[in-house]
């Protein structure tokens, strides 16, 4: 397993992008990681801000951790990954908005 972790994030966001980072409970397994690769390169794809457009990246590390990047700036705020559904294909999240950039989540 490589834990170089910046080797495995894009170059091309400032050190001062949004991030988030969600922890499993659990390793997913290859099928569920699979999906929600899947997910995560569309959501970020289709990523919009108050309808426009915003440079986004998703990925999981290490089998267990979402990590959501935006290309602008931002605070830290509360986000919990409840659970997966390898059938849907879906990973249900808390986000408890409380400013801008969990607004930019919804």
């Amino acid at each position: 397993m490589n834990f170089n972790y910046k080797e495995l994030l894009p170059t091309d966001f400032a050190a001062d992008s949004r991030v988030w980072i969600y922890q499993s409970n659990r390793i997913f397994s290859i099928a569920e990681a699979l999906q929600i690769e899947d997910l995560l390169n569309d959501f970020a794809k289709n990523w919009k801000s108050h309808g426009a457009p915003v440079k986004g990246y998703g990925n999981l590390l290490f089998g267990q951790f979402v990590v959501l990047m935006v290309k602008e700036v931002g605070e830290r705020i509360p986000l919990t990954i409840v659970k997966a559904d390898p059938v849907k294909g879906t990973i249900t999240v808390i986000v408890q908005e409380v400013g801008l950039s969990t607004k930019l989540l919804g």
